[in-house]
C-alpha cells in the first residue's frame, strides 16, 4: 500500500482524535432506576463486572426483579450472585448475542413488562448487537456499565452516534497500523 501524504496522515490524526473524543459516553451522576420493576440484562461481560453490575443495580432498585439472559453454564453464577428476585433466561444457541437466537424467548421476554434496560460491557462503548436486541425489546434508554466500572445512561440516538464515532477512530487507527510509523 502506498504511504499516505504527511499532510494527510496530521489531518486523519486529528480526526481520529476528535472522533475518540466524542465517541466517549459521558458518566451518569448516579443511576437513578429507584422506580424500576423489571431490569433485564445480558450477561455479556465477565463474572466480576457482573456480580458489580448486579451489586449496583440492587443498591438502586431493591425491589426491581432482575430478568437476565445468559447461557445454561451461567445458571449458578445468576442465582448465587442474584440469590433473589431474578428470571433466568437460558440462551440456547452459541455465539454472540442475536435477535434471531433469541427467538424461543422473544414472547416471554415482550410479556415480562420490562421497563430498565442494562447492557454489560467488557468494553467502554458496548455491543451494537446487544443494544439491537434491547431496543427490540422496548428501551428507549441504556443504562451502559462497563469495563470502566461506571455508569452511563444513554438514549438510543446517543448511543448510535458514539458507536458511529468509534467506528471512525478504530478505522483511522486500523489505517494508521497498515500504513506503519506515522512521519514525522
Amino acid at each position: 500500500m502506498k504511504s499516505l501524504p504527511l499532510p494527510l496522515q496530521r489531518k486523519m490524526a486529528e480526526v481520529a482524535k476528535a472522533a475518540q473524543k466524542l465517541s466517549l459516553p459521558s458518566p451518569a451522576p448516579s443511576l437513578k432506576i429507584r422506580n424500576a420493576k423489571n431490569i433485564f440484562l445480558i450477561r455479556s461481560a465477565t463474572p466480576e463486572l457482573f456480580k458489580k453490575c448486579v451489586k449496583q443495580l440492587r443498591a438502586a432498585a431493591p425491589n426491581a426483579i432482575l430478568q437476565i439472559v445468559t447461557h445454561e453454564r451461567d445458571r449458578e453464577l445468576v442465582s448465587t450472585t442474584c440469590v433473589d428476585k431474578f428470571v433466568f433466561y437460558p440462551y440456547t444457541s452459541g455465539g454472540n448475542y442475536s435477535w434471531e437466537n433469541i427467538a424461543s424467548l422473544q414472547d416471554e421476554l415482550l410479556r415480562a413488562n420490562l421497563d430498565t434496560f442494562v447492557m454489560l460491557a467488557n468494553n467502554v462503548y458496548g455491543y451494537p448487537h446487544i443494544a439491537e436486541i434491547l431496543y427490540k425489546l422496548g428501551a428507549e434508554k441504556l443504562h451502559l456499565f462497563n469495563v470502566n466500572e461506571k455508569w452511563y445512561s444513554l438514549t438510543r440516538e446517543e448511543l448510535e452516534f458514539k458507536t458511529a464515532c468509534s467506528g471512525v477512530y478504530q478505522s483511522v487507527c486500523n489505517l494508521f497500523w497498515l500504513e506503519g510509523p506515522v512521519k514525522k
